[in-house]
């Protein structure tokens, strides 16, 4: 092949590569043309996509602050009855009326006994020595039951409240010569007397009342109650015929106990008395509310129809 020949295949060739190139490149760029347009679309699905899931996180993070108040109420409403179903009822909840009335429920739980064990056995009775928890106190007490008396053959039954400084022991003679004629008792040691041990309080009645603490003069009504619970609780006790018996400042539990509680069938006092009231009367509205519950005379319109008998011994 001459030279003239050799340039001449050799152009031809670079031509056709050339029109190959140019060829690929033209479809180069429309494939690239496509794609962009594909991205494009592609994209703007994206873009719009985007800002839906914006819009939409947006919407969640806006509402945000309200779902966590439902949620946190819910939560308050949830722990609430909670509260309530699950907490034990304050069977021992005090209050005092505008006018004065001392009050506690009168549904006043199962008696807690601490001790329940005999004594002695005598001709008509069973004498037991027994301990019930009231409060902040574990009552000492004696129970008198007749030998005779079931669940079947029940008997009417006496709360003894005894005056101050006189133990359960001094007054068990009363019960027995009660129980003689038919009757169950139950007598306790007043709080610091004999066997019942209880704490002293740090402040006066009154200065408890004003803080909203129980008073001990009102523990000591609560504590009536309670023996009369115990003694309810006895199968062979009629709990329709039980009376409040109390001498001296024991008469004004009984009074006030009785008064408290309607189930108490009559309340007998002995040597005891109002505390004349009307002449400690001041213009402190509140000193005046504490000062009447604490006298029997309050609640004596709240005794009937059940009896209130008053006993007095003569001078000599």
């Amino acid at each position: 092949m001459g030279l003239s020949s050799f340039l001449e295949s050799a152009v031809h060739r670079i031509r056709c590569s050339s029109r190959y190139i140019a060829v690929g490149i033209m479809v180069s760029r429309d494939r690239d043309k496509k794609m962009s347009a594909s991205r494009g679309k592609k994209g703007s699905r994206s873009a719009r996509a985007r800002r839906k899931t914006d819009k939409t996180h947006h919407t969640k993070y806006q509402n945000a602050p309200a779902v966590k108040i439902l949620v946190l109420a819910a939560a308050v409403i949830l722990s609430s009855f909670i509260f309530i179903f699950l907490s034990p009822p304050d069977y021992g909840k005090w209050s005092v009326s505008d006018s004065g009335e001392l009050s506690y429920p009168l549904d006043r739980g199962a008696v807690e006994y601490k001790e329940v064990a005999p004594v002695r056995v005598t001709d008509n009775c069973t004498v037991e020595r027994a301990s019930y928890t009231s409060k902040d106190a574990d009552v000492a007490a004696l129970i008198i039951i007749p030998i005779n008396a079931s669940g079947s053959r029940k008997v009417a039954g006496v709360v003894l409240l005894p005056g101050a400084g006189v133990t359960k022991e001094m007054r068990e003679d009363f019960l027995l010569e009660l129980c003689s004629r038919g009757y169950a008792g139950i007598v306790i040691d007043q709080r610091g007397i004999g066997e019942t041990a209880a704490p002293t309080p740090d402040i006066g009645d009154y200065e408890s009342f004003k803080k909203g603490i129980e008073p001990l003069s009102y523990k000591y009504v609560y504590d009536a109650l309670r023996a009369y619970d115990f003694l309810s609780s006895r199968p062979e006790v009629d709990e329709s015929e039980i009376v409040m018996v109390g001498e001296s400042i024991g008469g004004r539990f009984a009074i006030i106990a009785a008064a408290v509680d309607p189930s108490v069938s009559g309340v007998i006092g002995i040597s005891t008395a109002g505390q004349n009231t009307e002449s400690l009367y001041t213009q402190n509205a509140e000193q005046k509310k504490f000062i009447l519950s604490l006298d029997p005379d309050t609640y004596l319109d709240m005794l009937p129809p059940r009896r209130l008998v008053m006993m007095h011994a003569a001078g000599r």
